[in-house]
């Protein structure tokens, strides 16, 4: 419950036409369940659009524009969404992108190293930042001396990273959303095919 709660509260905040909106919260009396409603983007995710829609360049640039202004207003809040992805981006029936999925999500201005000890690290593998990851190996350590030179907490810029895949994978689409992202990719991230 408490996740949920952050989420709704990091949402609440967003005030963007990029960014979901909720249009509910019920509370399941006999099981004390969450659930969220929000608006319904009738293309569903990014994923989702690409495979049905083919989109041509112009599209894709909206899309990814449309996404960087939403990432924007996140992080001038000093809100890191943690989980960038194209499952986490949907498109609505005129082709509006609204960011999603803010359970991952941290507030900057919170103590951002007390709530992620002893948790894992926000993300979807092959989205997060190799630093982030680092820092979440290293078992998000609190004493300066026991955080590896080449680790760092999530931030905009892990966000910026996330979105660099995201744009990898808009341009070079995986065969298979069975694929997304890592397999059909080498270990630098770039597809196969473009190197």
């Amino acid at each position: 419950m408490k996740s949920y709660m952050k989420e709704i509260k990091n949402v609440q905040r967003l005030r963007h036409p990029n960014i979901i909106h909720y249009t509910a919260v019920f509370r399941d009396q006999d099981t004390s369940s969450m659930y969220i409603e929000m608006e319904y983007c009738s293309h569903g995710s990014l994923i989702d659009w690409m495979q049905a829609e083919n989109p041509d360049a112009s599209q894709k640039q909206s899309v990814l524009r449309q996404t960087l202004l939403a990432l924007a207003c996140m992080h001038e809040e000093d809100i890191v969404h943690c989980d960038i992805k194209g499952d986490n981006i949907l498109v609505a029936g005129d082709g509006t992108v609204r960011i999603c999925d803010f359970e991952m999500s941290l507030d900057k201005n919170a103590t951002l190293r007390a709530s992620l000890v002893g948790g894992g690290v926000g993300g979807t593998l092959g989205f997060i930042a190799p630093e982030v990851q680092a820092w979440g190996n290293a078992g998000f350590p609190t004493e300066a001396s026991k955080i590896p030179e080449d680790a760092a907490e999530p931030s905009a810029a892990s966000d910026m990273y996330a979105f660099g895949v995201v744009v990898l994978n808009v341009l070079h689409p995986p065969t298979s959303s069975k694929h997304y992202p890592l397999t059909g990719y080498d270990h630098e991230g770039f597809p196969r095919d473009a190197v």
